[in-house]
């Protein structure tokens, strides 16, 4: 049983500058050495063990040769939370770390060259919240998931999900009935049944 949603935010992260060679145009900032200053400050966030939170590089591309200053750099960025707060606090961070870079590579070299300019574009908004504590007491209940459940908390939904293989479904048809119980005063919003690694995993939304 689910009872939290992870929110997340995703970025794709875009340097650029007027590029040239290595050697011959040295002393022009770099798109490559900006956004390694970013990620840099990015690897020394500090994030909360509870809620859980957490943010990632996951992609890097840039360059083109070993001996060509690029003339661009882009990054893709993960950050995680079951908190919406600490999502928030997390995305401004990252925005700030990125300008600072940008700033930071610009002012090591001379001002009259060209600057280093960067683009930050979304690539996906989920977001993050919990649900009813007193529906989800079992031991094998999951703190947190990223699941479609936080599109309906989204619109203001209450939710609780469940997955259960089919074995499971078919065995302890008990557990449908407490589930019922416990949940009388929460209108029934959407069930779907999918099928995964073979098995009837059956994710039911309150």
């Amino acid at each position: 049983m689910i009872y939290t949603a992870t929110g997340s935010h995703r970025y794709e992260v875009t340097f650029t500058g007027r590029g040239g060679h290595s050697f011959q145009n040295f002393g022009i900032p770099n798109p490559i050495h900006a956004m390694g200053r970013a990620i840099a400050q990015i690897a020394e966030f500090q994030v909360p063990d509870e809620p859980k939170t957490t943010f990632n590089v996951g992609v890097i591309q840039g360059g083109t040769s070993v001996n060509t200053i690029s003339g661009s750099a882009s990054m893709l960025v993960d950050l995680r939370s079951d908190s919406e707060e600490e999502l928030n606090r997390l995305d401004e961070e990252l925005h700030k770390v990125i300008e600072l870079a940008v700033e930071e590579e610009n002012a090591r070299w001379d001002v009259s060259k060209p600057q280093i300019k960067v683009q930050i574009e979304g690539r996906g908004v989920r977001p993050a919240g919990g649900t009813a504590k007193g529906l989800c007491d079992r031991e094998s209940s999951i703190p947190g998931g990223r699941t479609a459940g936080g599109l309906n908390r989204s619109i203001g939904m209450r939710v609780v999900q469940m997955r259960i293989s089919r074995s499971v479904w078919e065995s302890r048809q008990s557990l449908l009935e407490e589930v019922e119980k416990k949940t009388e005063s929460i209108p029934f919003r959407n069930g779907t049944s999918q099928k995964k690694h073979g098995l009837d995993h059956r994710e039911i939304c309150f």
